[in-house]
């Protein structure tokens, strides 16, 4: 199978892992906790207390309250960081947007399923060291999906 030597391959394991330090550096978030947006492994999101504005009281330390904290949303896929005033916020401007609606959808395999305002946090560490494997494993799903579902 080719999925199972390419998990094994120790140059683009070091290449995927050398790009998220990058962009975690980037954005100043490398070696701090993060959370994952749940059946996304491409979607890392941060406690992001200063950027404002702040939504209501946080009382969390280093954490997230969905409704109360700042949040960075990190795309593993584009690279890309977008800032919230929660992850509520995050959640209710996908609805809003169109283009936002379509990079979100991007970031799950079952897209044209997707109920935002469902999403949920899962929360993680510092540690990065299975998304490599996740990553793989998600685009497997996906482009059943897509088959599955263009056949």
């Amino acid at each position: 199978m080719k999925w199972k030597k390419l998990k094994k391959n120790d140059e683009i394991k070091k290449q995927f892992y050398d790009y998220l330090e990058h962009v975690l550096t980037t954005y100043g978030k490398k070696d701090v906790l993060y959370y994952l947006v749940e059946n996304s492994p491409g979607l890392l999101v941060f406690p992001d207390k200063d950027r404002g504005p702040v939504t209501g009281i946080d009382k969390t330390i280093n954490g997230i309250n969905s409704e109360n904290t700042p949040v960075a949303v990190i795309s593993i896929f584009t690279g890309e960081c977008l800032h919230y005033p929660s992850f509520r916020d995050f959640k209710r401007a996908i609805t809003k947007s169109e283009k936002l609606k379509s990079w979100a959808n991007f970031h799950f395999d079952n897209y044209s399923e997707l109920d935002h305002s469902k999403l949920k946090l899962n929360r993680e560490n510092i540690d990065y060291s299975f998304l490599f494997e996740s990553i793989i494993d998600f685009n497997i799903k996906k482009s059943r999906y897509i088959n599955q579902n263009t056949h």
